[in-house]
């Protein structure tokens, strides 16, 4: 990476993304968000040794010890909990990613951060059409669109399916999960 002999000013342009911004750190809907939008953000955190015992799911420190940045590139549900996944920084241990619940965002021991906006903007969020096959409803689901939660839109009729899936830009050939 340190030799640039070869590097020529188009190949570093096409390199370049479009922008970035600040993330506010302290906000787990607004990570989430970036992680959405953007595929990722950068925050840090601040943490002690004793809370970070269990690297998969630290928990805020009690009285900081240190400060530490991290790769933030997944969300779900944690235990009842938003929870924002990060790449591991001590992946030596077996343990490649973290969990920070929101109890750690709320205890102020998070910090701002940055997300890059990519050049290109494809399609990020995987679409479905849904089927229940014991009731035979059909509807929608677009997973990530809405954060923590993907809710499925149900259609009250083939009309309305045809309406959600233009609303929702579900493709023609979009994969189709079929609940039990």
């Amino acid at each position: 990476m340190r030799n640039r002999a070869d590097i020529t000013a188009e190949m570093e342009r096409i390199g370049q993304e479009a922008g970035y911004f600040a993330v506010d750190g302290k906000n787990i809907d607004a990570v989430a968000a970036c992680i959405r939008d953007n595929k990722g953000c950068i925050i840090g955190v601040e943490g002690d040794n004793a809370g970070w015992q269990d690297l998969l799911n630290p928990v805020p420190p009690k009285n900081a010890e240190w400060g530490h940045a991290l790769y933030c590139f997944g969300f779900h549900m944690h235990n009842g909990k938003k929870c924002i996944i990060a790449k591991s920084s001590w992946c030596d241990t077996g343990i490649l990613e973290h969990h920070l619940t929101q109890d750690y965002f709320e205890s102020g021991n998070t910090f701002d951060g940055w997300t890059l906006i990519p050049k290109e903007r494809l399609p990020m969020y995987p679409r479905y059409v849904v089927f229940h096959k014991p009731s035979g409803r059909e509807g929608v689901l677009v997973v990530g669109q809405t954060g923590f939660a993907d809710p499925i839109v149900w259609a009250d009729s083939q009309d309305h399916l045809a309406q959600l899936k233009v609303l929702f830009q579900i493709a023609a050939d979009a994969p189709v999960i079929t609940l039990p």
